[in-house]
Protein backbone atom coordinates (compact mmCIF):
# COMPACT_ATOMS: atom_id res chain seq x y z
CA UNK A 1 0.00 0.00 0.00
CA UNK A 2 1.33 3.49 -1.00
CA UNK A 3 1.80 5.87 1.85
CA UNK A 4 2.12 9.84 1.26
CA UNK A 5 3.25 10.43 5.34
CA UNK A 6 -0.30 12.52 6.18
CA UNK A 7 1.47 15.76 4.31
CA UNK A 8 -0.72 18.66 4.34
CA UNK A 9 -0.60 22.09 1.87
CA UNK A 10 -2.53 25.19 4.39
CA UNK A 11 -3.97 27.86 2.65
CA UNK A 12 -5.76 30.14 4.69
CA UNK A 13 -9.18 31.45 2.99
CA UNK A 14 -12.84 32.38 3.76
CA UNK A 15 -16.17 34.26 2.57
CA UNK A 16 -19.05 35.53 3.69
CA UNK A 17 -21.92 36.99 1.22
CA UNK A 18 -23.07 40.21 1.70
CA UNK A 19 -26.56 40.42 2.69
CA UNK A 20 -28.99 42.00 0.31
CA UNK A 21 -29.96 44.62 3.12
CA UNK A 22 -26.53 45.34 4.62
CA UNK A 23 -25.94 48.06 1.44
CA UNK A 24 -29.45 50.19 2.51
CA UNK A 25 -29.02 49.88 5.93
CA UNK A 26 -25.86 51.82 5.61
CA UNK A 27 -27.44 54.52 3.61
CA UNK A 28 -30.93 54.53 5.98
CA UNK A 29 -27.98 54.48 9.21
CA UNK A 30 -26.48 57.52 7.53
CA UNK A 31 -29.10 59.29 5.86
CA UNK A 32 -29.83 63.04 6.35
CA UNK A 33 -32.18 64.15 9.55
CA UNK A 34 -34.10 66.86 8.59
CA UNK A 35 -34.83 69.86 12.10
CA UNK A 36 -38.22 72.18 11.50
CA UNK A 37 -37.84 74.79 13.30
CA UNK A 38 -40.11 77.99 12.93
CA UNK A 39 -38.95 81.63 11.94
CA UNK A 40 -41.71 84.15 11.51
CA UNK A 41 -44.21 81.80 11.23
CA UNK A 42 -42.47 79.65 8.20
CA UNK A 43 -41.18 75.95 9.16
CA UNK A 44 -37.64 76.20 8.19
CA UNK A 45 -36.51 72.98 7.31
CA UNK A 46 -32.48 72.42 7.89
CA UNK A 47 -29.73 69.91 10.12
CA UNK A 48 -27.98 66.81 8.36
CA UNK A 49 -26.98 63.93 10.32
CA UNK A 50 -29.63 63.99 13.47
CA UNK A 51 -29.98 60.71 15.26
CA UNK A 52 -31.97 57.99 14.11
CA UNK A 53 -35.71 58.36 14.85
CA UNK A 54 -37.62 55.92 16.75
CA UNK A 55 -39.24 54.50 13.55
CA UNK A 56 -36.02 54.20 11.80
CA UNK A 57 -34.48 52.57 14.49
CA UNK A 58 -37.16 49.95 14.70
CA UNK A 59 -36.91 49.38 10.81
CA UNK A 60 -32.93 48.99 10.95
CA UNK A 61 -33.48 46.70 14.01
CA UNK A 62 -36.05 44.21 11.95
CA UNK A 63 -33.96 44.58 8.53
CA UNK A 64 -31.00 43.17 10.57
CA UNK A 65 -32.30 40.32 12.40
CA UNK A 66 -34.04 39.42 9.31
CA UNK A 67 -30.65 39.11 7.39
CA UNK A 68 -30.04 35.53 9.40
CA UNK A 69 -28.55 32.42 8.42
CA UNK A 70 -28.55 28.89 9.99
CA UNK A 71 -26.55 27.24 12.74
CA UNK A 72 -22.50 25.81 10.57
CA UNK A 73 -23.08 22.81 8.82
CA UNK A 74 -20.66 20.47 7.00
CA UNK A 75 -20.89 18.91 3.91
CA UNK A 76 -18.92 16.60 2.13
CA UNK A 77 -18.85 14.94 -1.61
CA UNK A 78 -16.37 13.19 -4.07
CA UNK A 79 -15.45 14.82 -6.64
CA UNK A 80 -13.54 12.00 -8.90
CA UNK A 81 -11.56 8.94 -8.49
CA UNK A 82 -8.64 6.97 -10.37
CA UNK A 83 -7.52 3.35 -9.44
CA UNK A 84 -3.45 2.68 -8.89
CA UNK A 85 -1.16 1.23 -11.20
CA UNK A 86 -0.59 -1.91 -9.54
CA UNK A 87 -2.19 -2.28 -6.67
CA UNK A 88 -5.81 -3.17 -5.30
CA UNK A 89 -6.01 0.62 -4.41
CA UNK A 90 -8.71 3.60 -5.71
CA UNK A 91 -7.58 7.00 -4.70
CA UNK A 92 -10.77 9.60 -3.75
CA UNK A 93 -11.06 13.50 -4.75
CA UNK A 94 -13.34 14.66 -1.69
CA UNK A 95 -14.36 18.41 -1.31
CA UNK A 96 -15.40 19.41 2.03
CA UNK A 97 -17.12 22.47 3.16
CA UNK A 98 -18.65 24.27 6.70
CA UNK A 99 -21.62 26.71 5.33
CA UNK A 100 -24.30 28.03 6.94
CA UNK A 101 -27.53 28.06 5.05
CA UNK A 102 -29.49 31.17 4.66
CA UNK A 103 -32.97 31.97 6.39
CA UNK A 104 -35.70 34.61 6.54
CA UNK A 105 -35.05 37.52 4.43
CA UNK A 106 -31.76 36.34 3.45
CA UNK A 107 -33.38 33.89 1.27
CA UNK A 108 -35.26 36.74 -0.96
CA UNK A 109 -35.81 36.57 -3.77
CA UNK A 110 -34.35 33.24 -4.98
CA UNK A 111 -33.82 31.32 -1.87
CA UNK A 112 -30.09 33.59 -0.85
CA UNK A 113 -26.84 31.88 -0.93
CA UNK A 114 -24.85 29.71 1.62
CA UNK A 115 -22.60 32.08 3.77
CA UNK A 116 -19.30 29.59 3.33
CA UNK A 117 -17.12 29.77 6.13
CA UNK A 118 -14.09 27.00 5.45
CA UNK A 119 -13.32 25.23 2.05
CA UNK A 120 -11.06 22.37 1.81
CA UNK A 121 -9.87 19.18 -0.25
CA UNK A 122 -8.55 16.11 0.13
CA UNK A 123 -7.21 12.61 -1.65
CA UNK A 124 -8.33 9.63 0.31
CA UNK A 125 -7.19 5.90 -0.74
CA UNK A 126 -8.95 2.71 -0.40
CA UNK A 127 -8.54 -0.50 -0.67
CA UNK A 128 -11.25 -2.20 -2.54
CA UNK A 129 -10.66 -5.92 -0.72
CA UNK A 130 -10.24 -4.69 2.74
CA UNK A 131 -12.10 -1.33 1.93
CA UNK A 132 -9.68 0.15 4.71
CA UNK A 133 -9.26 4.06 3.64
CA UNK A 134 -6.77 6.56 4.59
CA UNK A 135 -6.60 10.22 4.31
CA UNK A 136 -2.64 10.80 2.35
CA UNK A 137 -3.72 14.72 2.06
CA UNK A 138 -5.49 17.68 3.02
CA UNK A 139 -5.43 21.45 1.41
CA UNK A 140 -7.57 24.69 2.40
CA UNK A 141 -8.82 26.72 -0.58
CA UNK A 142 -5.88 28.65 -1.74
CA UNK A 143 -6.29 32.24 -2.35
CA UNK A 144 -5.99 32.74 -5.92
CA UNK A 145 -9.78 30.56 -6.13
CA UNK A 146 -12.75 32.65 -5.03
CA UNK A 147 -15.67 30.28 -6.63
CA UNK A 148 -16.15 27.07 -8.23
CA UNK A 149 -13.18 25.48 -5.55
CA UNK A 150 -12.87 21.76 -6.11
CA UNK A 151 -10.16 18.86 -6.31
CA UNK A 152 -9.82 16.47 -9.38
CA UNK A 153 -7.90 14.00 -9.41
CA UNK A 154 -4.95 12.92 -12.41
CA UNK A 155 -3.68 9.74 -13.54
CA UNK A 156 -1.68 7.34 -10.62
CA UNK A 157 1.31 5.99 -12.21
CA UNK A 158 4.36 4.46 -10.51
CA UNK A 159 6.11 7.69 -9.83
CA UNK A 160 2.63 9.27 -7.66
CA UNK A 161 -0.29 10.22 -8.19
CA UNK A 162 -1.62 13.15 -10.00
CA UNK A 163 -4.14 16.08 -7.87
CA UNK A 164 -4.99 19.57 -9.09
CA UNK A 165 -6.73 22.15 -7.03
CA UNK A 166 -9.07 23.83 -9.82
CA UNK A 167 -11.69 27.21 -9.51
CA UNK A 168 -12.16 30.56 -10.32
CA UNK A 169 -10.09 33.55 -9.52
CA UNK A 170 -12.93 35.92 -9.42
CA UNK A 171 -16.42 35.45 -7.85
CA UNK A 172 -18.23 34.28 -10.95
CA UNK A 173 -17.50 31.82 -13.35
CA UNK A 174 -15.60 33.79 -15.72
CA UNK A 175 -13.28 31.35 -18.47
CA UNK A 176 -10.19 34.27 -17.92
CA UNK A 177 -9.95 33.80 -14.47
CA UNK A 178 -9.91 30.20 -14.27
CA UNK A 179 -7.26 28.55 -12.12
CA UNK A 180 -5.83 25.06 -12.22
CA UNK A 181 -3.15 24.09 -9.14
CA UNK A 182 -0.98 21.12 -10.06
CA UNK A 183 0.63 18.39 -7.31
CA UNK A 184 2.18 15.22 -7.08
CA UNK A 185 1.80 13.14 -4.32
CA UNK A 186 5.16 10.90 -4.42
CA UNK A 187 4.85 7.15 -2.70
CA UNK A 188 7.92 8.40 -0.29
CA UNK A 189 5.70 11.03 1.31
CA UNK A 190 6.53 14.14 -0.75
CA UNK A 191 3.94 16.33 -2.07
CA UNK A 192 5.67 18.24 -6.13
CA UNK A 193 3.67 21.33 -6.85
CA UNK A 194 4.11 22.94 -10.14
CA UNK A 195 4.31 19.93 -11.90
CA UNK A 196 2.80 18.94 -15.54
CA UNK A 197 -0.09 16.13 -15.82
CA UNK A 198 -0.04 13.58 -17.91
CA UNK A 199 -2.57 12.67 -20.10
CA UNK A 200 -5.60 10.46 -18.40
CA UNK A 201 -6.30 7.23 -19.14
CA UNK A 202 -9.61 5.19 -19.67
CA UNK A 203 -12.33 6.33 -17.75
CA UNK A 204 -13.02 3.69 -14.90
CA UNK A 205 -16.18 3.07 -13.32
CA UNK A 206 -16.20 3.86 -9.29
CA UNK A 207 -15.84 1.31 -7.03
CA UNK A 208 -19.38 0.90 -5.37
CA UNK A 209 -18.12 -0.84 -1.77
CA UNK A 210 -15.65 2.51 -1.18
CA UNK A 211 -18.06 5.16 -1.65
CA UNK A 212 -19.21 5.09 1.92
CA UNK A 213 -16.00 4.12 4.14
CA UNK A 214 -14.48 7.12 2.20
CA UNK A 215 -17.41 9.50 3.35
CA UNK A 216 -17.41 8.45 6.61
CA UNK A 217 -14.25 9.03 6.99
CA UNK A 218 -14.21 12.80 5.08
CA UNK A 219 -17.51 13.25 8.24
CA UNK A 220 -15.59 11.74 10.95
CA UNK A 221 -12.04 14.34 10.70
CA UNK A 222 -13.30 17.13 8.00
CA UNK A 223 -10.53 17.89 5.54
CA UNK A 224 -12.33 21.48 6.17
CA UNK A 225 -11.11 22.74 9.73
CA UNK A 226 -13.94 24.15 12.12
CA UNK A 227 -13.99 27.75 11.57
CA UNK A 228 -12.48 29.61 14.91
Amino acid sequence: MNSYGGLSASFGWTSEPLCMFELGLRRLRHAPQQKRRSLGGCTVVSGRHAPLSRTRKAVVTLLLGACTYGPPRLEVRITNHVFASAAPLAAFAVYAVWLQSPTGVSTFPDGGRPRILMEAAAVYTCDTVTLAVHRVWRADRPDSIRSGFAPWLGPWPREGLFVSLRGYGSTTSEPATFRRLNYRLDPDGTVEPGVIEPERGIATSQPAQCIAPVLAAARADPPAHWPQ
